[in-house]
């Protein structure tokens, strides 16, 4: 292998030993050191052994991100962003329940369909209890639906 990114701790074998290994096998081979284990000793040992550099697990990991998606700050990211409205204007009222009463029955729908889902794909072997016990649970889930109805619940105006 050409590069190979090896830690110190490792399940079976410790990392100082299979780096004699690799450098022994393949002295061409570029080891770098990426370890939590960041003591002046394990690196000075480490490069003893052939590898090439060693840096600190948390310190390298922490700085993924940046070389991975570097910052470019500018006015308007610096900006505060409100639901795509600007933040410096002045309120248009009271925000309408609706938006979160719709969002509610939403998820309340969706966590129905994760019971129904698996009932219907092992109906046949539940039986009429089983039929019976779905029938209680929609029934129940019917009445809630049809009081919200009764309320004018769902009428967008």
């Amino acid at each position: 292998p050409d590069i190979v990114v090896l830690d110190l701790m490792m399940p079976v074998r410790d990392g100082f030993s299979t780096l004699a290994e690799l450098h022994g096998r393949w002295p061409s081979t570029h080891v770098f050191i990426v370890s939590a284990y960041a003591s002046p000793e394990n690196f000075t040992k480490s490069r003893a052994l052939g590898a090439e550099d060693c840096f600190d697990k948390l310190d390298f990991l922490g700085r993924i991100p940046a070389l991975i998606a570097p910052k470019r700050y500018s006015l308007i990211k610096m900006e505060p962003f409100e639901c795509g409205k600007d933040p410096v204007a002045l309120p248009e009222g009271r925000f309408a329940i609706k938006f979160s009463t719709i969002a509610i029955f939403f998820i309340i729908f969706d966590i129905e369909l994760l019971f129904v889902w698996p009932w219907a794909t092992v109906f046949r072997s539940l039986g009429w209890f089983g039929f019976s016990v779905m029938l209680v649970f929609l029934g129940i889930l019917m009445l809630g639906f049809l009081y919200i109805w009764q309320k004018r619940g769902l009428e967008w105006e």
